[in-house]
């Protein structure tokens, strides 16, 4: 109608209301933890101080507080810092060997459990070496990962992973049609990715006959060209919840490419898929030292031979679930606990009559120790 109306303007002050979100690491009720390593808290966007001003090396310490035991513990001293992109807290508790000297002094030998490559971890890699150094003994579950730790302490005990008990199996999952595959890891996507492609054209083929069942890798669980209702996803969760996952599917789809760190690996969720009777399809990186093909898994070496035992499995599906009784055969005749029992109690007292002697060493390698725990 030719009526304009004049420029106008409006001010306002918008708020993020939502809070970020928030990992530790180690997460609650975490045991086992090393006594040397550091804490991480992780946000999900960069933080600040409640007045805007921003977060530094210098003034992050005193928004934190760390106890031992509880919140009504003892004040544990330490050092935290925030990385560049103010996501990220460090928190690096100081370390007097207390605990180590104290047990020492109480006349116990110390031993610790490691199942991982250490040079993956650079930030803490110092901390990691420390812990080696200033404990009498360490046990590992390969012999590979063993050399890789000699050089630090040169006593090395080898006990391969191992299960305690076989579980009862679920009649359920028998009675259905097609075939459930599980797959729960950490940082994998570098390994499952290059199989991607060929694993969804498979999917593609026949989306009544697979289904999926997805921990903590939202990534790959996205990625999987299914049907909503024939894949499901749990995010990262206790061992408990993992294992009641892992006992309804068939195949336990165990991806790992050719690299340093996949070869330092144990072969322990072949051990713990294979308890409960799921076929084993997996990389030839490491489940070769342990497994064979054909007999107790399916290896494959490229995307083209994972999808052509897929396709083999799905004309004939009862020759996954046979792979998966023998893999179940294998841990019940070679995987458990009590097969190590003698083994284990031969070498803690074999330790254990050293004593004096592993004490000497232990002082020597870190000296510090020698303050207030030398006998």
């Amino acid at each position: 109608s030719g009526n304009a109306n004049s420029a106008s303007s409006a001010t306002f002050t918008a708020i993020d209301s939502l809070t970020p979100n928030l990992i530790f690491s180690p997460v609650n009720s975490s045991t086992n933890v090393d006594v040397n390593s550091d804490i991480t808290l992780t946000f999900s966007e960069a933080i600040r101080n409640t007045d805007n001003s921003a977060l530094t090396d210098s003034n992050v310490d005193s928004l934190i507080t760390l106890k031992t035991t509880n919140s009504s513990g003892s004040d544990i001293a330490f050092n935290a810092t925030i990385d560049s992109d103010k996501k990220i807290i460090t928190i690096n508790p100081d370390s007097d060997f207390k605990q180590i000297q104290s047990l020492i002094r109480a006349g116990y030998v110390v031993v610790v459990d490691w199942d991982d490559d250490p040079r993956f971890w650079k930030d803490i890699a110092p901390a990691i070496e420390r812990t080696f150094r200033s404990v009498h003994a360490i046990q590992v579950t390969t012999t590979e990962l063993a050399e890789l730790i000699k050089p630090f302490n040169p006593e090395v005990g080898v006990f391969p992973n191992a299960m305690f008990s076989l579980p009862v199996l679920s009649p359920d999952r028998f009675n259905r049609e097609g075939l459930r595959l599980f797959f729960g890891a950490l940082n994998r996507e570098k390994d499952w990715a290059p199989l991607i492609d060929d694993l969804n054209a498979e999917l593609r083929d026949a989306p009544d006959f697979w289904s999926f069942s997805v921990i903590h890798d939202r990534r790959f669980f996205d990625a999987l060209d299914l049907p909503p209702a024939r894949k499901s996803f749990v995010p990262t969760c206790g061992y408990d919840q993992y294992l009641a996952e892992m006992s309804q599917c068939d195949v336990a789809f165990l991806p790992l490419m050719d690299t340093p760190f996949n070869h330092m690996k144990s072969n322990l969720k072949a051990i713990e898929a294979g308890s409960y009777g799921l076929a084993l399809l997996a990389s030839d990186v490491l489940y070769e030292r342990s497994l064979v093909d054909g007999v107790t898994a399916q290896l494959f070496r490229d995307p083209a031979q994972l999808r052509h035992h897929l396709k083999d499995w799905r004309e004939q599906p009862d020759r996954a679930r046979q792979l998966g009784q023998q893999a179940r055969h294998w841990v019940e005749s070679e995987c458990m606990a009590a097969h190590q029992v003698a083994r284990r109690e031969a070498w803690y007292r074999d330790l254990a009559s050293r004593r004096g002697k592993l004490n000497q060493a232990l002082l020597k390698r870190v000296p510090e120790l020698a303050a207030t725990a030398a006998d």
